[in-house]
């Protein structure tokens, strides 16, 4: 009995921070989609949350593994969502354009090429 209150705790744990995914989607939408500070605060903010979450994940479900609850599943499931919200920030990023994605971004690694001729007037 008591394990399987343990069990549904992981479990919320898991999968609380889904509750929140659409709230940051609509806090990225009021954040605007030109390049400004308070974008790109609330664009690096909510990447950034979701890459500690997941650096911590073992640290969050330590006690449930303590008390004898199989986490494996609960982790993956929060991992699963974190990169959900990642996945958001990453395309309110490209959105801005702020992510480099096209060849122009790479341009310093072409060579520079050298006039076969020199014209004179």
């Amino acid at each position: 009995m008591q394990l399987e209150v343990h069990k549904s705790r992981s479990r919320g744990m898991a999968t609380a921070p889904a509750k929140n995914i659409f709230m940051t989607m609509f806090m990225m939408w009021m954040s605007g989609s030109s390049v400004q500070i308070f974008s790109i605060m609330i664009t690096f903010y909510t990447a950034w949350g979701a890459i500690s979450a997941i650096l911590s994940v073992n640290k969050m479900f330590e006690k449930f593994q303590e008390l004898g609850v199989d986490v494996l599943q609960d982790k993956l499931i929060f991992i699963a969502i974190q990169i959900a919200i990642f996945g958001v920030a990453l395309y309110k990023g490209n959105s801005l354009g702020i992510l480099p994605t096209t060849t122009s971004d790479f341009a310093f690694r072409y060579p520079i090429l050298e006039p076969l001729e020199i014209g004179t007037l």
